[in-house]
């Protein structure tokens, strides 16, 4: 019987110190995170205010102009698949015949 009660205090224990471990865990965790999160806003308050891109002068239009004209060309391209035959080969295609 005595074995039984020494068993069960020291599954008791041992789940006591890992509730313990894991509200430390826990603890910890929640430090180090909020720490993170301060890190990092502190961060990008820095890049968006030393940032060198910031004071960038706006495109000429020309550049406006080249822009639209890249844009306007890029999205015409279609793709066009060459057919094969039942032996794996590429056939001509109707405009080429």
């Amino acid at each position: 019987m005595a074995d039984i009660l020494l068993a069960g205090a020291c599954v008791v224990a041992i789940y006591a110190a890992l509730g313990g471990f894991a509200w430390w865990l826990r603890r910890e965790m929640e430090e180090i995170v909020n720490d993170l999160d301060q890190n990092l806003a502190l961060a990008i308050q820095k890049v968006i205010t030393n940032h060198p891109l910031a004071d960038m002068e706006p495109p000429n239009p020309m550049q406006m102009f080249l822009m639209d004209m890249i844009r306007d060309n890029v999205g015409k391209k279609t793709l066009v698949t060459q057919s094969r035959d039942d032996a794996g080969l590429f056939t001509a295609s109707e405009s080429e015949s």
